[in-house]
């Protein structure tokens, strides 16, 4: 199983932090050149609901972001090996994560994709999993659980991407592991837990200068412009904690609506050897 990892050219400092993560876990890696939009230019695309309403406007980096990462899918679908790997440069490894990466036997015939990283957001797996070598585990995805800085698809799966989404219909991870798609439901999307991989961030939230992924400040600064402003965001915090308490109750993740079915549970997958978040 090859490793792609994505890396703008301004940024050739990551390059040189992921080399060393990788090699502490004798993984050997591809560098993906990351289409960077800000030197190139990148034509506008629209985020659109699950519905086909057009929720927003995609920023110009979160455009560019899902090209760099359409062009790891592309090297995955035109590969020999069944799976492969696609990674941003600001992630940090589990010191178990080498045999994962090197090899391939521990994923289950029929995957599409496995989520390799947490968000350390609420989301529901299935109380059903699968035992791995190191305590870990893997169990079906049955709620959204942001983030593509660390994932695998298989060769099928990435060439359906390729040609389905020549253009992004919204973030990049949206379209893998949020609804809008509605591939989290129709595909075999498995997450590992705890996970074998983190953003920096979700560690310690960095500046741009100290070292975070230009990809992933791109993106950022896209979800700020389109921040709720005013009266909706003053209504929407004071009836915030009665649908944490409804939600809670009913062992409901957010964004989920209706029963949680019983193959299901609540979970916010750990990483690495880590069982709690750790405070900020």
């Amino acid at each position: 199983m090859k490793c792609y990892l994505i890396n703008l050219d301004r940024s050739p400092e990551r390059l040189v932090n992921m080399a060393e993560r990788f090699g502490r876990i004798n993984v050997p890696f591809e560098r993906v050149s990351g289409i960077d939009g800000k030197k190139v230019g990148i034509q506008p695309a629209v985020f659109y609901n699950a519905d086909g309403t057009v929720k927003r406007r995609l920023a110009i980096g979160e455009v560019a972001c899902f090209q760099s990462h359409r062009s790891c899918w592309r090297r995955i679908a035109e590969g020999e090996d069944a799976f492969g790997a696609v990674f941003e440069d600001d992630i940090i490894f589990s010191d178990k994560a080498g045999p994962f990466l090197t090899g391939e036997d521990w994923i289950p015939a029929g995957t599409d994709a496995v989520k390799i990283e947490t968000m350390f957001q609420e989301t529901l797996i299935g109380r059903e999993a699968i035992t791995l070598p190191e305590r870990f585990k893997l169990a079906h995805l049955y709620h959204q659980h942001y983030g593509t800085a660390a994932y695998i698809l298989s060769r099928a799966f990435a060439a359906y991407l390729v040609e389905t989404y020549p253009e992004p219909p919204a973030p990049i991870d949206h379209v893998i592991f949020g609804p809008e798609t509605g591939l989290l439901y129709q595909r075999k999307i498995l997450q590992m837990t705890p996970s074998i991989a983190i953003q920096e961030r979700m560690l310690e939230p960095p500046s741009v200068d100290e070292g975070g992924s230009l990809l992933e400040f791109d993106r950022m600064d896209a979800g700020a412009s389109a921040a709720r402003r005013g009266l909706r965001r003053f209504l929407r915090n004071i009836a915030k904690p009665f649908e944490n308490l409804a939600r809670r109750i009913e062992g409901r993740p957010r964004g989920y609506r209706g029963k949680v079915p019983p193959f299901a549970k609540l979970a916010v997958v750990p990483f690495g050897r880590m069982y709690r978040r750790p405070r900020r």
